[in-house]
């Protein structure tokens, strides 16, 4: 059960079994600092994973809903996601829980993925990047735009897509710049997670989200949850 948005899903053991974290390897090129990357086909890659790049994600056609470390969000068209380093997430399309056109319904997002030290090492330690670095570490928590500065960002992501050599370095500042100085957007979790907080549970908010998260596919009394 999803309480955002309050819709049901009957999850295959396949499914269950994808919504353990895996790590994944994002595809890296020797001649350029961060990857671009379209992908446009029935469905994204259906695995809950995490990887050591930052992401951002544009979402230009189909709908469903993100996880995004505990959180669970219905996403749609024109929607951009942040997700910080290491943490564990999925897009998932309407279709794959069975929607009536699943034959009609095709995914394509653009999605940016670049690490901390992509630049150079203390890069976004510079007293110049300050506000883009709190930003960052605030990802952690999952982030969305909201539609006014989605819209503003929207045709900075689409130009990426061809832009080259020092003009794609300064265009993806731009987007981390405009999104860390604006109010418009929305952390997804009021607390940071990653891969790595599974082998950490001193707290007992994380351990309440972590059993709620490894068995949202089921119900969970006030009880057992207390317990």
């Amino acid at each position: 059960y999803c309480p955002i948005t309050t819709h049901y899903y009957l999850f295959t053991k396949t499914e269950k079994k994808a919504m353990k974290p895996i790590p994944f390897k994002v595809t890296e090129k020797e001649d350029a600092s961060f990857h671009v990357q379209v992908n446009r086909q029935q469905h994204q890659y259906h695995y809950f994973h995490y990887h050591p790049e930052y992401q951002i994600s544009l979402i230009i056609e189909g709908q469903g809903i993100a996880t995004i470390g505990h959180i669970m969000d219905p996403f749609a068209p024109n929607d951009i996601y942040i997700i910080g380093s290491q943490v564990p997430h999925v897009f998932k399309n309407d279709e794959e829980h069975g929607a009536a056109d699943a034959y009609h319904t095709h995914s394509h997002i653009i999605s940016l993925f670049f690490r901390e030290d992509a630049f150079g090492k203390g890069f976004f330690n510079l007293p110049e990047m300050y506000a883009v670095r709190q930003f960052m570490e605030d990802c952690s928590k999952g982030v969305k735009l909201h539609r006014p500065l989605a819209e503003r960002i929207r045709p900075l992501i689409l130009e990426l897509v061809r832009l080259s050599g020092a003009v794609r370095i300064i265009q993806l500042l731009q987007v981390l710049h405009k999104t860390a100085l604006s109010h418009e957007k929305r952390f997804l979790s009021p607390v940071p997670y990653s891969a790595e907080t599974k082998k950490n549970r001193s707290s007992r908010l994380n351990r309440i989200l972590h059993y709620i998260s490894e068995n949202f596919d089921r119900p969970i009394s006030l009880e057992e949850a207390a317990k």
